[in-house]
C-alpha cells in the first residue's frame, strides 16, 4: 500500500524537474504551479501503481498531456468566443486559429477508426479499458489503433 511518505519523496524527488519542464512550455509561473499541482493529482490516482524506474516518464508525459489540455480548452474558449467579438477587434491571435485549422486538418487525414480511438486514448487520456468500452473494441485492438494513428500523424509531418 502506497503511503503519504512515498508521494512525499517522489514529489521532492520530481516536482522540479516536472515544474521546469511546465514553465519551459507555458512561459507562465502561476499557469506552470497550477499544471504541476493537476499533474501530481493525477499521480495520487495512481499512487503505488507505477513502477518506480518509470515514475520520472510518467510524470512528464502526464505533464505534458495537462499542457496540450490546457492549450486545447484554451484553443476552445477563444473559437467559442469568435462569434461574440467583432469584425474589427484582433483579440484572437490569428495565429492560434491557424494552428487550430492546421490540427483539425492534420487530424482529419486519419481514418474515421483511428481518429476516434486517437481523440479517446491520446488527447482525451483514456484508458485502453474505457476506449475499447465505449467503440466496443478490444483493449488491444485499441493499443494497436492509437499505435497507427500515431505512426501515420508522423508521416504526415516528415
Amino acid at each position: 500500500m502506497a503511503t503519504k511518505e512515498e508521494f512525499e519523496a517522489v514529489y521532492h524527488q520530481y516536482s522540479r524537474m516536472v515544474f521546469m519542464y511546465l514553465y519551459n512550455k507555458v512561459s507562465d509561473y502561476d499557469l506552470a504551479q497550477d499544471l504541476l499541482q493537476d499533474t501530481f493529482l493525477k499521480y495520487y490516482r495512481y499512487l503505488g501503481k507505477i513502477e518506480e524506474e518509470k515514475m520520472g516518464a510518467w510524470l512528464l508525459t502526464t505533464a505534458q498531456r495537462n499542457c496540450l489540455d490546457y492549450w486545447r480548452t484554451k484553443a476552445y474558449r477563444l473559437t467559442d468566443t469568435v462569434e461574440e467579438v467583432p469584425q474589427t477587434a484582433t483579440v484572437i491571435p490569428q495565429r492560434h486559429l491557424e494552428m487550430q485549422d492546421w490540427v483539425q486538418n492534420l487530424l482529419s487525414r486519419l481514418p474515421q477508426d483511428l481518429r476516434q480511438v486517437f481523440q479517446f486514448y491520446v488527447m482525451e487520456d483514456w484508458t485502453d479499458k474505457e476506449v475499447a468500452s465505449h467503440l466496443n473494441m478490444s483493449e488491444r485492438s485499441v493499443r494497436r489503433k492509437a499505435q497507427q494513428a500515431k505512426t501515420l500523424l508522423r508521416e504526415c509531418l516528415a
